[in-house]
């Protein structure tokens, strides 16, 4: 009977822990992020360097652009859908606020966040490929229809450099000798 008791007790115990963790924010944008000339914002413009190994973890702020010319004409940004980042340093993955990855347009602007985190496993040089979707408003028979326009990437902002690990470097002993 106490066993089954500590056993119920172990399984809400999990499902609570499952629901606070499922519900938790990922990440805190960066109130000092500033949209200057309503182009939309990304916060930090460079991002710190990993080490292979070395847990990772970075907020990237965001403020969504009010506008963007398409086929020439200026149109009003309704919303904007982060789809998702491509060119990942393996090992690391990111987590939206909030995590259907959509950010509305507010006047003033309403700052949104992504955090990317985890522990790097190869080294180089990774230019993120961020892949969103603009919607807006169409007008049809006098109603607004939000619409997505076409995918927009961005693979030239943001860059994260993973470097080696620091320290010895391993020898093999099956190659060494002494001269």
């Amino acid at each position: 009977m106490l066993m089954k008791k500590i056993y119920s007790f172990l399984i809400f115990s999990a499902i609570i822990a499952l629901s606070y963790n499922a519900n938790a924010q990922p990440c805190t944008p960066n109130t000092a992020c500033m949209d200057v000339l309503n182009p939309g914002e990304i916060c930090p413009e460079t991002l710190p360097n990993g080490t292979v190994g070395v847990p990772y973890s970075q907020v990237v702020t965001i403020i969504p652009p009010a506008s963007a010319t398409v086929s020439g004409q200026t149109v009003n940004i309704v919303q904007i859908k982060l789809d998702s980042v491509g060119n990942m340093p393996p090992g690391l993955t990111y987590l939206t606020d909030p995590a259907s990855g959509i950010f509305v347009v507010t006047t003033p602007y309403t700052r949104y966040c992504t955090l990317i985190s985890g522990t790097p496993t190869d080294t180089g040089t990774y230019h993120l490929s961020i892949h969103v979707i603009p919607y807006v408003y169409v007008i049809v028979g006098g109603q607004q229809i939000l619409t997505a326009l076409s995918e927009q990437i961005d693979d030239t902002s943001l860059a994260i450099i993973i470097t080696p690990t620091a320290g010895v470097s391993l020898v093999n002993y099956n190659k060494f000798s002494i001269l």
